[in-house]
């Protein structure tokens, strides 16, 4: 059977449709990593960045990146992508100069939340602090695999394709932080 001219064209709106199907699958792909990743992420910056206003605007520069993508190709590892970007961009950021230093307020609210007393809002930010302190004492390969690790809950492997280091390099990095970490905890912040 022969097409005619009115068949190409059928099928040319019949594709805007799709199009805008695929519109709306990808402001759902993006906001379903914003929700499941976005406190993850904002987490992992700010211990790059050390102050969480501009934690919160590299991840919203990361998420406008994300939006920029062939999305078949990052969601498989979304997360890793995520954290790889946001951490280059948090990198970008902190060698900009020295983060200021949020209000105490918004340091309890932060760390702690905002159904804690004054005083336990001050133990745990105490708490805090001094874990910040006691890791920017480790070198910064094993400060930033022993964060990803512990509070990102990362693998060795995933961890590598961040920073770019090896699976056994990771696996040295990790350990060793973990050992540093363990002589230089005092007893009442270990676990």
């Amino acid at each position: 059977m022969k097409k005619s001219p009115g068949q190409p064209q059928k099928t040319a709106s019949s594709s805007a449709p799709p199009a805008k199907e695929t519109e709306i699958s990808v402001e759902a792909f993006v906001g379903a990593a914003l929700q499941k990743y976005q406190a993850a992420l904002i987490s992992y910056v700010i211990t790059i960045v050390r102050d969480p206003e501009r934690a919160r605007v590299v991840v919203r520069d990361t998420f406008i990146r994300l939006c920029q993508q062939d999305f078949s190709k990052v969601k498989t590892d979304l997360k890793v992508w995520l954290l790889i970007n946001g951490r280059d961009a948090a990198l970008q950021v902190s060698q900009k100069g020295k983060p200021s230093q949020p209000p105490d307020e918004i340091r309890w609210q932060r760390v702690a939340g905002p159904d804690l007393s004054a005083d336990e809002k001050f133990l745990q930010d105490e708490r805090f602090t001094k874990i910040m302190q006691l890791l920017d004492q480790l070198p910064i390969k094993q400060r930033e695999v022993l964060i990803l690790h512990c509070q990102q809950r990362m693998n060795a492997l995933e961890i590598s394709k961040i920073t770019g280091l090896s699976s056994s390099q990771t696996k040295v990095h990790l350990h060793a932080g973990l050992k540093r970490m363990g002589e230089l905890l005092p007893n009442d912040l270990k676990i």
